[in-house]
């Protein structure tokens, strides 16, 4: 079973993609924790992405622009 809460987000690639989906954050943690983490890639559940969907998609933080919550 994943672990956290699943926060909708919106995530821009450097090559212009947009995709949709979850992220899984840590109770007390936020968004942007993720992303200064050690990790080089952040997993995105139930992806909407390049016409895929309901995917999982593994992205590399070097190439991720912004993530948007969809709160």
């Amino acid at each position: 079973m994943l672990e956290g809460n699943p926060k909708p987000v919106i995530i821009k690639m450097a090559d212009g993609t947009k995709a949709r989906g979850t992220v899984f954050v840590y109770e007390g943690k936020r968004i942007s924790d993720i992303v200064k983490n050690a990790d080089k890639f952040i997993v995105l559940y139930n992806t909407s992405i390049a016409g895929l969907r309901d995917k999982t998609a593994i992205l590399n933080k070097s190439q991720i622009l912004y993530i948007v919550p969809e709160d």
